[in-house]
């Protein structure tokens, strides 16, 4: 069964290169030989179908076989083992600096060498898709990075608009009341609470027709009533775009101690489609 891969034989001894070359060619592999340096980064630069080089270390008078491996490698991706005579300690790590795929003895049985050959297509498989994976993981990285600094940006603008809400309502010098539609108070300013004389836990969820006085009750109901006709009549208008619509009546409220007095109402009536809407009270004595 044929192996379909093709290997770049660099061996400067042409006898034992045909040699190598035959043992190979009868495992089903493609062998090329080149006997120099220079011949082998020529070829490379013209043929990109080498799947697998094998290097000896002593090339003659030309460059080394560990100079040429650095120069291959700087440019293509692809496994890459040495097959040299030198069994030096010193010569072996040289060329485990330069490729991870393997050093194999010369001489060696073809079937060490073809076992050599398969080992080092694994492990370059394993390589590429561990760099795959390491490149997802830093592109996931970046994305998120990008996402989390994109929250970070909507949180300090959603902080910015809290603090000037918390400013135009909370701080604002006239009452301010958030009803919602059946006219329970949901949120209140300060002011708001010091005019009905009313703290904050015992204002929440109260209906605001309590703190109208009794003569006023129709008036407030009719002037209500006007602001939600305008409010759908505005809406239909505008293809049911926000609209704020603002009023404005004068009627008596009822102090905390039973007293009423006088103030000047503008209810503002915010209605978006599918959403509750919530009547926003300004009060001024």
């Amino acid at each position: 069964m044929l192996n379909e891969k093709t290997l770049l034989l660099v061996e400067d001894v042409f006898l034992l290169a045909q040699l190598t070359k035959a043992s190979l060619e009868k495992y089903g592999y493609t062998v090329i030989h080149t006997e120099t340096g220079e011949e082998a980064i020529d070829l490379m630069r013209e043929n990109k179908e080498v799947d697998l080089i094998l290097m000896d270390i002593d090339l003659g008078e030309g460059i080394s076989g560990t100079e040429t491996a650095k120069t291959i490698l700087a440019n293509h991706d692809l496994p890459l083992l040495f097959l040299s005579s030198h069994t030096e300690k010193e010569i072996v790590e040289t060329t485990e600096k330069i490729t991870s795929y393997g050093y194999v003895v010369k001489n060696s049985s073809v079937t060490v060498l073809d076992a050599s050959i398969k080992m080092a297509f694994r492990l370059f498989e394993v390589t590429k898709k561990a760099k795959l994976i390491e490149e997802n993981l830093r592109a996931h990285q970046i994305e998120l990075q990008m996402q989390n600094d994109e929250f970070r940006a909507r949180q300090d603008e959603l902080e910015t608009l809290r603090a000037k809400y918390f400013e135009m309502y909370h701080l604002s010098p006239v009452g301010q009341l958030t009803l919602n539609e059946k006219e329970l108070i949901i949120e209140s300013n300060l002011t708001a609470r010091n005019i009905l004389g009313v703290l904050a836990d015992k204002l929440k969820e109260q209906s605001f027709q309590k703190f109208i006085a009794k003569e006023d009750q129709d008036s407030f109901y009719l002037y209500k009533k006007k602001i939600i006709e305008s409010s759908q009549t505005e809406r239909v208008n505008n293809s049911f775009k926000d609209k704020d619509i603002l009023k404005s009546c004068s009627l008596n409220l009822i102090y905390s101690d039973g007293t009423t007095f006088p103030i000047h109402l503008t209810l503002n009536l915010h209605c978006s489609p599918g959403m509750n809407s919530t009547f926003q009270l300004v009060i001024m004595k």
